[in-house]
């Protein structure tokens, strides 16, 4: 008489392939986001800040006139100006600004 099989286990998931499963689910995400456009009309890049908010620190990267960006939060401050967080996690730009006027602009 055999003895009988070993109780079914469930094979975990390797962890390259769960990471592989999240980024897919990431990318599909990122690409339901409304698109916008930076351009000041100046011919001037804007830099990134960490923070919604003018005075926040810079976080090193730029958009540059004519950069499309896809925003995954937006976030309208108290003198009114709505920031924009950037789905590539670079950081927060922002659609206009007092004094200067619009800086981006949401084209889908």
């Amino acid at each position: 008489r055999l003895p009988p099989p070993p109780p079914a286990v469930a094979m975990p998931v390797p962890p390259a392939r769960q990471q592989a499963a999240r980024a897919s689910s990431a990318s599909a995400k990122a690409a339901e986001r409304p698109v916008w456009c930076y351009d000041a009309g100046d011919g001037l890049h804007v830099d990134i800040r960490a923070q919604p908010d003018f005075g926040a620190a810079r976080t090193g990267h730029v958009l540059l006139p004519g950069e499309e960006f896809r925003v995954e939060r937006e976030h309208r401050g108290e003198d009114g100006v709505l920031f924009l967080k950037l789905v590539d996690r670079r950081g927060w730009v922002f659609e206009s600004k007092p004094g200067v006027g619009t800086m981006c602009q949401r084209i889908r």
